[in-house]
């Protein structure tokens, strides 16, 4: 994955900064994401940084307070959630309150989803999370 990040309105000239990354690399990644962060301003561009910032912390560092950290910050401020990073965001935040024994944290997390609206692959993909969720909390209640 290869972010390009342009800055404009410094007095000498426009900066460019080139990174690539990728998500398989761990700690390595973590590092090149987290310094490419304060160059991103475009929301959708921060908002995909952060989400594969979010999912290597998740999947490759075990580390779910951290990946928390990021996913909500993708969704914070945002009243209407409508992008892939958003969505994406909200089922990681809900894989991780599972993890943790938090069902009804984690359906309200997918609720914010607006199901009723979601059509297509999106609709789908957010009814299997509930599912997975139902799933857990019908287990962890055996």
């Amino acid at each position: 994955m290869t972010f390009t990040v342009t800055r404009s309105g410094d007095a000498e000239a426009d900066q460019t900064v080139d990174f690539a990354t990728s998500i398989g690399g761990g700690d390595n990644a973590e590092a090149d994401l987290t310094k490419a962060l304060p160059w991103i301003s475009e929301p959708r561009s921060r908002d995909s940084l952060l989400r594969t910032l979010a999912q290597n912390r998740e999947r490759n560092l075990g580390d779910d307070e951290a990946a928390l950290e990021a996913f909500n910050a993708i969704i914070a401020d945002k009243e209407r959630i409508g992008s892939a990073d958003n969505y994406g965001a909200l089922q990681g935040i809900a894989r991780i309150q599972t993890r943790r024994g938090q069902y009804d944290e984690a359906l309200r997390t997918l609720d914010r989803a607006n199901l009723d609206r979601l059509q297509g692959t999106w609709r789908d993909n957010i009814l299997k999370s509930i599912e997975a969720v139902n799933k857990a909390k019908r287990e962890g209640a055996k």
